[in-house]
């Protein structure tokens, strides 16, 4: 999103966090930053404080740092994804508006509070929510319907251009090219559905299960608990680079987006993933919710099934793999799709919406 930010606006800066341990692995490990997320372009961010142990006193320290620094600068415009940022721009005069990727959190610490306070400022610039449902929670709490913008979250217009085939795909990462491969890519965590995936490849035995995400001590411990315990088409690989997972992705037969009720934020949400997923081209079955039906319609670009529903999930990886035709239109029609939802035509949305409220016109109202 930033480099897309950047392509747009004259002197784009990132302001970041600097993490000293963080920044020392990658320089031992000899991480290419562009070269990791897949950029076509470097984004130099502007460190500001070093990070400490305790979250809370760095969050405190980072968010004092960041404002005290661009209220000194001035800039035109500032876009963050901490309330706690925007609260203290706006009460000092600096245009801010904040991405929303949270709701609860922010109600809980008092900084969605204190914003909707401060909602009338010139100041204010309006809020971009990554859904529909998340702005409707921001309107019901205060925000004015003109100051919201829904915005998902999207892919790299690279990832359209891509077409590795499965075969190559698989010899490259050393996956049975006879096997019938469902793959799920992301946080390795039971309100992701990965209880589930272990029942899904007990009742699929013909499917090889495999979860992509995590680090790679959480990964192994996941693997050797399948070992212990069954079954035995299931496994677990580490996360790799956001630039290798379209790898993955091309080598799988289906994708998994099993995501549970248990979800913190099951009621808002725009996961990455399912973006990733359609550009692959691949059939997707995903989690009946709300925010998913934003994005994916059943046996229109994916199917989509009862959440926390083990048999519901392997009855539709059966279907996928005895209906090629249906598998196939799915996934063409997902990747059809997911042209609407790029970081560039995401930049340019956003930044059209900012330009609006700068300019005291009357922004568009909230829509997907």
């Amino acid at each position: 999103m930033s480099a897309a930010l950047a392509d747009l606006v004259p002197g784009f800066r990132l302001l970041a966090p600097w993490e000293p341990f963080s920044y020392l692995r990658e320089k031992a490990r000899r991480i290419d930053i562009r070269a990791y997320y897949g950029l076509h372009r470097s984004i130099p961010p502007t460190r500001l404080y070093p990070s400490i142990a305790y979250r809370s006193v760095r969050v405190d320290l980072y968010t004092r740092g960041v404002v005290g620094y661009l209220a000194r600068q001035r800039p035109p415009a500032v876009y963050t994804r901490s309330p706690r940022i925007a609260v203290g721009l706006i009460g000092r005069g600096v245009p801010t508006a904040l991405e929303a990727h949270e709701y609860e959190l922010y109600i809980a610490d008092g900084s969605l509070g204190a914003l909707v306070s401060l909602s009338a400022e010139p100041a204010f610039l309006g809020v971009v929510a990554i859904s529909a449902a998340l702005a409707g929670l921001y309107e019901r709490f205060g925000f004015a319907q003109e100051r919201l913008l829904v915005a998902h979250d999207g892919i790299q217009a690279d990832l359209l251009r891509s077409d590795m085939e499965q075969l190559e795909a698989r010899r490259q990462l050393y996956i049975d090219a006879e096997r019938r491969l469902a793959l799920y890519a992301g946080t390795l965590a039971d309100d992701r559905g990965l209880g589930l995936l272990m029942e899904v490849a007990h009742a699929v035995p013909e499917v090889q299960i495999m979860c992509l995400g995590g680090k790679p001590r959480q990964a192994a411990l996941r693997a050797e608990s399948a070992r212990r315990r069954g079954p035995a088409n299931i496994e677990f690989r580490a996360a790799v680079a956001p630039a290798q997972v379209a790898q993955y992705l091309a080598a799988a037969d289906i994708l998994l987006a099993p995501y549970t009720t248990a979800v913190r934020s099951a009621a808002f949400m725009s996961p990455l993933k399912v973006f990733e997923y359609m550009a692959a081209a691949r059939p997707i079955v995903a989690s009946d919710l709300p925010p998913m039906r934003e994005i994916l319609s059943d046996s229109r670009n994916a199917l989509l099934v009862a959440p926390d529903d083990t048999l519901a999930i392997a009855n539709a990886i059966r279907r996928l793999l005895s209906d090629a035709s249906l598998a196939l239109r799915l996934g063409r029609q997902a990747r059809l799709d997911v042209g609407a939802y790029t970081w560039d035509r995401r930049a340019q949305r956003v930044v059209s919406f900012l330009e609006q409220q700068l300019t005291g016109l009357q922004a568009p109202a909230c829509t997907s």
